[in-house]
């Protein structure tokens, strides 16, 4: 699986894989503590399979949950609100959150999950790197 974010991928599935993993991660960035439930833990089967049911009810709880919460606590909210808006613009131009996914269509949506879940974990990697090392250069000056 390419770990390759196609960001003028229009397919409805896949923007829909995109958007529950934008949706995760800003539930991950509002929390303070490790959930004992995420809502993928919770979701991502039913999401998975039948968008149209859950994603419209997660958008909503992210905007009044858990968008306000990174905002006020300075964790991207620019770039995840952005990101909502722009999938969300890119499934209703697709025709909406289709209501059931084919086989095929599930197997798209993974990969736009999975993509876009690199994507957005890739600065996370950065600044542990950047930390890590910047901890490397001051034990060695002590």
């Amino acid at each position: 699986m390419n770990e390759t974010l196609h960001p003028y991928q229009k397919d409805p599935p896949y923007l829909c894989g995109r958007l529950l993993a934008t949706l995760a991660e800003a539930q991950r960035r509002a929390s303070r503590t490790l959930l004992n439930k995420t809502l993928l833990d919770r979701f991502y089967g039913s999401v998975s399979t039948a968008p149209g049911s859950f994603l419209p009810m997660l958008v909503k709880r992210a905007i009044t949950d858990h968008l306000p919460k990174v905002r006020r606590e300075n964790r991207g909210y620019t770039q995840l609100n952005g990101l909502v808006q722009q999938l969300a613009a890119g499934i209703d131009d697709g025709g909406g959150f289709p209501p059931t996914l084919s086989l095929a269509q599930q197997g798209l949506f993974v990969l736009g999950f999975y993509q876009q879940r690199a994507a957005l974990y890739q600065p996370r990697a950065q600044n542990a790197g950047d930390a890590a090392q910047n901890m490397e250069v001051s034990d060695g000056s002590h």
